[in-house]
């Protein structure tokens, strides 16, 4: 059903295998990694989650329709669009509903991964935490390390804790947690 099957069908195949082979938490941790804490690198990965799995599930949907109803709307001389408009879609439209639905559903329950890995708002209160305690709010998640993307930052110039000396830092230190303990009480 593809408009062009020696091109786009391969790419966009790619592109949907390529988001389904990462799991949201490497996702996760690739995008805070890059583009640090906040709610951008979160909603991000969850979208590219998202085209992988509900792309999976509709491209699915649309390789079982009826071919014989594609068969008629073409022999009427119909062009791609009203084939995919008349013959297609009312196939698949009641799936799609369902598998949208679903998608939402498994993108809630994976907001909890993507929010332990400061991908969220947590992780821009968890960025204020720690530079009211005076340490560096660098990205990165909660692994130990400070990442590739850190001396990059450092080059360019964008922002607090973008150089760092790449000595193993634990994320929830006595400052950060006592800075807590102090906004909690205010």
């Amino acid at each position: 059903m593809t408009p062009n099957r020696r091109f786009l069908y391969p790419f966009g195949r790619l592109a949907i295998m390529g988001c389904r082979a990462v799991h949201e938490m490497i996702w996760t941790i690739l995008l805070v990694s890059i583009l640090g804490f906040g709610m951008l690198a979160g909603a991000l990965a969850l979208t590219l989650f998202c085209i992988g799995f509900a792309g999976k599930l509709m491209s699915e949907e649309i390789e079982a329709i009826d071919k014989g109803q594609v068969e008629a709307i073409r022999a009427t001389g119909a062009n791609e669009l009203q084939v995919f408009a008349y013959a297609v879609l009312p196939q698949v439209r009641v799936a799609w509903t369902g598998i949208a639905i679903y998608t939402w559903d498994v993108a809630f329950r994976a907001a909890t991964v993507v929010g332990f890995f400061w991908g969220g708002r947590h992780g821009l209160v968890f960025a204020a935490i720690r530079s009211a305690a005076g340490e560096p709010a660098r990205g990165g998640g909660p692994h130990l390390h400070s990442t590739p993307s850190d001396s990059l930052r450092g080059r360019l110039g964008l922002g607090p804790g973008a150089c760092c000396s790449g000595e193993i830092e634990p994320i929830a230190t006595t400052q950060s947690l006592t800075a807590l303990v102090r906004l909690a009480d205010e």
